[in-house]
């Protein structure tokens, strides 16, 4: 120390201090002795330009340094000394209020903290000065603030977990004192959520109907491990495994849902868009009809023909159809459900794969009439969502029939009528003629 325009030093207590008169001079450069007065009643007188001494109490005192350049010239300095003889008290707060021990936060959220509370006492009566703040925040991350700079400072923890925060404070003398703070850090980030769909180990977005599908979230991730898989597979079912095997058996694109849940209780969900395709099936066309005999009568037995063609992807099987009537009175019924299929004029059980036939069916109209003909056909594995090309409506006309009996019926109606009114003409002559004989 110096005897400069400073004001007062702040020196610790039971340390040597060393004072330096290094800034004294004489115009004659005549040899000059030093006298310290260090203000606690010791006095030193040297030649030397420094002198150390050590302070026992925690007090304010007065130095004087006379300097004398041995012809009885003597100039004089002063300047305070305090001596700080007591740690700093290290105070963090949060969010305006005071830490205690303990801490909860959340993970990823920052927050503002500060050492503006804290204080550094000379003795009882005097404060001292702070020379920095140190946050050590537990996660392997340090926040120094010097003397002069703002107290105030930010944090978020990256990981959930138990860290322990301390505020480390030293005064201008090397005094220090600490908070420590056990922080305990929520995890509030939800897993990370990714998946894919298997087949045979290869990733697909495609697949047949009934194939066995793997589905995959070993993509997802979690720190602290996921506690809940919940897949919704798109087709009213679902599954709680973490690894699921599952088949559709309809053709369509469904959107999979896979949901996570944490240890923590954060949840989160990504979905799949999957294209069911179907596998080789047969696919049925119905084209025109035709009769025989072109023209039905009532009560005679005749055919109906359907022409049907084979438009999948694989050969058609089981074919069968069905045959309503409706007599245009709204009264639709079944008439046969027994059908022949013809390919090239040949009875078959099969369609191949482009292949053309006609399915005959036997029928018998009872009563004349117009009719309304519907014809539903299907085979084995037919793809229900693409059945609409499978029946037609034809309209036809049952002719009466011809009955001689019924013609002979015709000319007798009036010969008996003629006959009738012929007895009765008699029988009144006979009653007239008889009352005239009485």
């Amino acid at each position: 120390m110096n005897g400069s325009s400073i004001q007062y030093y702040i020196v610790a207590s039971d340390q040597d201090v060393t004072f330096t008169s290094a800034g004294s001079s004489d115009p004659e450069g005549d040899q000059m002795s030093y006298t310290w007065d260090f203000g606690d009643g010791n006095v030193v007188t040297t030649t030397e330009v420094t002198a150390a001494h050590s302070y026992s109490s925690s007090q304010q005192f007065t130095v004087i340094l006379t300097v004398n350049d041995g012809s009885g010239i003597t100039t004089s300095r002063s300047f305070m000394v305090k001596v700080d003889g007591v740690p700093p008290l290290a105070v963090a707060m949060q969010n305006l209020a005071v830490l205690s021990s303990t801490l909860n936060v959340d993970q990823n959220k920052v927050y503002v903290f500060s050492s503006d509370p804290s204080v550094d006492m000379l003795n009882e009566t005097a404060n001292g000065l702070i020379a920095s703040y140190e946050w050590v925040w537990g996660d392997g991350n340090t926040t120094v603030v010097s003397m002069g700079e703002g107290q105030n400072v930010t944090h978020a923890w990256a990981n959930a977990g138990v860290f322990q925060m301390f505020l480390n404070v030293t005064d201008v003398v090397d005094h220090t004192a600490s908070k420590a703070v056990t922080v305990t850090v929520r995890d509030t980030v939800p897993p990370t959520v990714r998946f894919s769909v298997k087949l045979n180990g290869t990733v697909v977005t495609s697949a047949k109907e009934n194939q066995s599908l793997v589905f995959d979230a070993s993509a997802s991730s979690e720190v602290n491990g996921i506690a809940s898989y919940l897949w919704e597979f798109g087709d009213g079912t679902n599954s709680t495994d973490d690894a699921p095997v599952h088949s559709y058996a309809e053709i369509n694109t469904f959107t999979v849902k896979l949901t996570l849940t944490d240890n923590a209780g954060n949840v989160a969900n990504a979905t799949y868009s999957l294209n069911i395709q179907s596998s080789p099936r047969p696919d049925l066309r119905v084209g025109y009809v035709t009769f025989d005999p072109t023209n039905f009568v009532e009560g005679e037995d005749g055919y109906v023909y359907v022409q049907v063609t084979n438009v999948g992807t694989a050969t058609a099987e089981g074919i069968c159809g069905e045959l309503s009537a409706d007599n245009l009175d709204g009264n639709e019924h079944l008439m046969t459900n027994v059908s022949v299929l013809l390919v090239n004029g040949t009875e078959d059980t099969e369609l191949l794969i482009g292949e053309t036939g006609q399915l005959r069916f036997e029928v018998n109209f009872e009563t004349r009439g117009n009719y309304s003909l519907t014809v539903n056909v299907i085979a084995d594995d037919e793809v229900a969502s693409k059945m609409t090309d499978n029946y037609i409506t034809k309209i036809l006309t049952v002719e009466g029939a011809t009955d001689d009996g019924d013609e002979n019926d015709g000319y007798l109606m009036p010969f008996i009528i003629v006959s009738i009114i012929a007895l009765v003409l008699f029988a009144l002559l006979v009653l007239l003629v008889f009352r005239r004989k009485r």
